[in-house]
């Protein structure tokens, strides 16, 4: 993964859960974030930016801003880049 891709998307149709609240969803439609906690594969807890964005058929949840720190960390044995 390159440096300035590090991001994982969440296709909508993924997600099972709604866990937006009626404050949320609107923030995120209109182009904001949300920091959300995130537990790691090592069982750390990261902080990472939510986001929404419009694909051409439908949207997508976006983890971004520190995914790559996960990502790469080999505690978590994701992809390690």
């Amino acid at each position: 993964m390159k440096a300035d891709q590090g991001r994982f998307l969440l296709p909508r149709w993924r997600v099972v859960a709604n866990f937006l609240n009626q404050e949320e969803w609107p923030w995120l439609e209109s182009g904001g974030n949300i920091w959300v906690p995130v537990i790691e594969p090592c069982l750390r807890v990261s902080t990472l930016s939510l986001k929404r964005w419009k694909m051409p058929s439908n949207h997508v949840f976006v983890l971004n801003t520190r995914w790559n720190k996960i990502d790469h960390d080999p505690e978590n044995g994701v992809s390690g880049g």
